[in-house]
């Protein structure tokens, strides 16, 4: 297909042209190109004329008459002159049943009534209006043709979206929602200075490392992070409790090391760890905590593994740890506050009176503190550009190994040492470890050692 460009003008002319640019140069109307990119009219200070610009497409533009082209829709006073103050009125039936059956039976229709607008060549001028009528025929057919395709992607893209949406729906309405103990908790005092965070990172869920690693004992630590987390959050009073999930809660299984050391499919991880999460925030609801909870998107629990993590929110969401956050929200919807949706590569997030970002790491370069340090107050300074808020914090994961400063702190994983920390990050003695923190006037963060 040819492409060629209508440019209408608010006075009725138009212009069929074949470079839009050049056109507008030649007629010193260049400055508006960019804003013609935009579908509407577009003043001209000049001139005071509105000038708007559509694409178009045919098969040949050999069809396309260029330059200015008549108007195609008559004025009264235009029909009037055309037919000459014929006056068909009474039989106008008959007139155009002549022009429809042929010429010459139309001429002699017009000719009884003592008038032929049309003079002594009207086979020519049907020959004429019959080619203008095919042109335009095969016009509407093609656009025809392209309305019915967009439709039918429409309907496509509908469809799937309706999919999910009910996948989601009946999702949602499949998972138990909780339901609090009827004995009201009483042991659990309030101190609004300080709240507790939680940071779950890199948990992998599926992944088994030999005699280190797999679903029960992640259970089992998990368990025992919550544990160590309540007896650091009741010794200083603190009854509000932000869980963060940093990403990479499923093990990845595009590559053949990774199936072949998943104990499990993705999806039955994923349930795994929705019942053993469930059950720890069980737990700190019935205790009487208020419990907060936001999560971001990490590189490994992405469904196609196959393609490079996207960079686009839209397309990283087709992720697990974004499925997680839907079946937690299910479950709590009513008892827990969801600070997020966990459907972003980033995040900030208020705790406290603190900023703190949340992101997996994936896209920072982490050679070293300086290069860590560097990447993460570009980081901050993004944030700041964007929201206006300076960070007080960054809370990352992804390569597991614990590193805690002022400026950003990153958790380890919940496996401990596998062949990839050992062999490719050079990491011999990764221990499985996660960060809770102390948020008062200052973020305190303290590593759980779990292995």
């Amino acid at each position: 297909m040819k492409k060629y460009f209508i440019i209408e003008r608010s006075d009725g002319k138009k212009f069929n042209v074949r470079n839009k640019t050049e056109w507008l140069i030649e007629n010193k109307l260049f400055h508006l190109d960019r804003s013609l990119r935009d579908k509407g009219w577009v003043k001209n200070k000049q001139d005071g004329l509105k000038y708007k610009c559509e694409k178009d497409y045919v098969e040949s533009l050999d069809e396309i008459e260029f330059g200015d082209v008549k108007c195609e829709i008559l004025t009264n006073d235009e029909i009037d002159d055309l037919l000459g103050g014929l006056d068909i009125s009474e039989d106008e039936d008959d007139l155009l049943e002549g022009l429809d059956l042929n010429p010459q039976k139309a001429k002699e229709i017009c000719e009884e009534e003592e008038s032929f607008p049309f003079g002594d060549n009207l086979d020519k001028d049907y020959e004429q209006l019959k080619k203008e009528y095919d042109k335009k025929s095969k016009q509407v057919q093609h656009y025809q043709d392209l309305i019915r395709i967009t439709r039918r992607e429409n309907r496509f893209d509908d469809r799937i979206g309706n999919i999910i949406e009910n996948m989601h729906n009946e999702l949602r309405e499949s998972i138990p929602k909780f339901i609090p103990d009827k004995i009201t908790p009483t042991f659990v005092k309030r101190n609004d200075i300080k709240q507790g965070v939680i940071q779950l990172s890199d948990i992998h869920a599926t992944e088994v490392v030999e005699g280190g690693y797999n679903l029960d004992i992640m259970d089992k630590r998990l368990k025992c992070l919550f544990e160590e987390a309540l007896v650091e959050f009741n010794y200083r009073d603190i009854s509000i409790i932000n869980i963060l999930m940093t990403g990479d809660l499923i093990n990845a299984e595009h590559h053949l090391d990774k199936m072949l050391t998943n104990q499990k499919t993705r999806v039955e991880g994923l349930k795994i760890l929705f019942q053993s999460l469930s059950s720890n925030i069980d737990y700190l609801l019935n205790a009487g905590f208020e419990i907060r909870i936001a999560g971001i998107l990490g590189n490994e629990s992405r469904l196609n593994g196959y393609e490079k993590m996207s960079a686009v929110n839209e397309i990283a969401m087709n992720n697990l740890d974004y499925l997680l956050m839907v079946l937690l929200q299910a479950r709590y919807g009513n008892n827990v506050e969801f600070l997020n949706n966990g459907d972003v590569l980033e995040e900030m997030i208020h705790s406290n009176g603190k900023n703190i970002i949340l992101c997996h790491g994936h896209s920072l370069k982490q050679t070293n503190e300086k290069v860590l340090t560097d990447e993460v107050i570009k980081l901050k300074h993004k944030w700041f550009l964007k929201t206006g808020i300076m960070a007080d914090l960054v809370i990352l994961g992804h390569i597991h190994s614990t590193w805690l400063n002022h400026i950003f702190c990153r958790s380890a994983s919940l496996v401990g040492g596998n062949g990839y920390s050992e062999n490719t990050l050079n990491i011999p003695q990764s221990h499985a470890s996660q960060n809770i923190y102390i948020v008062g006037d200052t973020i305190k963060p303290i590593p759980i050692l779990l292995d």
